[in-house]
Order: structure tokens, then C-alpha cells, then sequence
């Protein structure tokens, strides 16, 4: 018919271009997800050692992330589940100063409870006799040490090293269950010297457990670095060549 036109346009190129397009995008979605999480989690370790007294190694290693993929645009930054031990997991220590609030017991805190007070929970509270590690926690062979020599641990867990038994008299540990005059509940070091005997406090018992002040703002730290990194991230990773 005169005055009639068809006009076609064939879209197989565009659409082409549109798919390359998209997935262009998407990749640079979820690769600015993750160098954004792997800045939340080096920030949320430089607030750690800011906040915390000598965060060890592991408390540091504590911050995992569940990275983004092309199916899945989503990045996590979160305390990790425990490093296959759940009654160790970083939730138990590191989130509590950042939610703040009790903690709950010990393993060395449960010992002592089920083994010597008859299921009655008990805390204990470190003196500044306390034997401490590098980073200002309870050193491990020396709580070891204390359990067993406060029979905590069973008579036959006593500790077997190699001492003089005049060693074995200076570090003498006991315990006391009810309130002495001058003594209260806790665990004691018996220290005998060339100028007399007397006694120190290594652990008081308290029936409550300690609470924490929040001093480690994950959530904001995280957000304030995903607000300065994320943004700008995506528009580095989209114009990469």
C-alpha cells in the first residue's frame, strides 16, 4: 500500500548489550559487597585493640565474613561461631562488650560450682594477685595448677610436676567457702617465706555474675565504614576495565 511503511527494529544486538550489561553490574555488586566486608572487618579489629585491654590473636581473628556472590548479594560481618567449640565462641567475650550486659560462667567457674559447692554458681573474681598472661587473662596452667590443688579437679588430677617439696609448700592454694573474719569466700595462696607466713587472694567468689559496660560499638563502626567505603567501591569496580 502506497504511504505505508514497516519500520523493525532487531533487538537480538540490544539485548545482547542490556545482558552484558547487567552482569556487568552484578558482578560489580557483590565485588564491592566484599572489599566493602573486608573493610568493615579490618576497622572492627583497629576498634578492638582501641577499646579492649590486649585483645589476644584469637579475640582479634574473632570477625568473619560470609561473602557475596554473583546468586547471592549479600555480604555478612559477623563474630565467628566459636572455632568448632561453641562454649568458646567469640559471642561469648567479645560480643558482650558490644552489647554489654552478664556474662556467663567459665568452665573453671562450672568446676568449682558442681564440684565444690554442690551445683550452688559461683563467679570468680580475679585480685591483682591473680597469675595473668601476656593479655591480662587468666593464665591457663595456673588456673589448672589452682583447681587442683583446691581439689576442684578430683584427687586424681592432681598436678604431678616435679618440684621440692619445700616448692610445693610455698604455692599452696585453698579455698574458702563461707565468710571468715577478714576472709571473705575465695580462693587464697598460702605463701611461706624466710620472713614468716601469711596468705594472699587469688579469686573472690561472687554469686553474681560480672557485668559489662557496652565499649565496643561493633554495629557502628560497621556502619560508618559501609556509609564511607561501599558507594564508592561499586563505581571503582564498575569502571575497572
Amino acid at each position: 500500500m502506497a504511504g505505508l511503511i514497516d519500520i523493525k527494529l532487531d533487538t537480538a544486538p540490544l539485548a545482547g548489550m542490556v545482558d552484558r550489561y547487567a552482569r556487568r553490574i552484578r558482578y560489580a555488586t557483590y565485588t564491592a559487597l566484599n572489599r566493602t566486608a573486608a573493610q568493615v572487618k579490618q576497622a572492627e579489629q583497629d576498634e578492638m585493640r582501641r577499646v579492649l585491654d590486649r585483645p589476644t590473636p584469637y579475640t582479634l581473628n574473632s570477625v568473619g565474613i560470609d561473602y557475596a556472590n554473583r546468586d547471592n548479594l549479600t555480604a555478612r560481618v559477623r563474630f565467628k561461631d566459636g572455632f568448632g567449640n561453641k562454649n568458646r565462641s567469640p559471642e561469648r567475650w567479645v560480643g558482650l562488650q558490644a552489647r554489654g550486659g552478664r556474662r556467663g560462667m567459665k568452665a573453671s567457674e562450672g568446676i568449682v560450682s558442681r564440684n565444690l559447692l554442690g551445683g550452688r554458681q559461683v563467679y570468680l573474681v580475679p585480685t591483682k594477685f591473680a597469675p595473668l598472661d601476656a593479655y591480662g587473662n587468666v593464665n591457663r596452667g595456673a588456673m589448672v595448677k589452682i583447681l587442683s590443688s583446691i581439689r576442684a579437679l578430683g584427687e586424681n588430677s592432681r598436678s604431678t610436676t616435679r618440684k621440692s617439696r619445700g616448692a610445693r609448700r610455698a604455692e599452696e592454694y585453698f579455698a574458702i567457702y563461707e565468710k571468715r573474719p577478714g576472709l571473705p569466700p575465695g580462693i587464697y595462696r598460702r605463701m611461706r617465706t624466710a620472713f614468716g607466713a601469711g596468705v594472699i587472694p587469688i579469686f573472690f567468689f561472687s554469686r553474681q555474675a560480672p557485668s559489662y559496660r557496652t565499649i565496643f560499638d561493633f554495629d557502628g563502626v560497621a556502619q560508618r565504614t559501609v556509609q564511607q567505603h561501599l558507594q564508592a567501591n561499586w563505581a571503582a569496580v564498575l569502571a575497572e576495565p
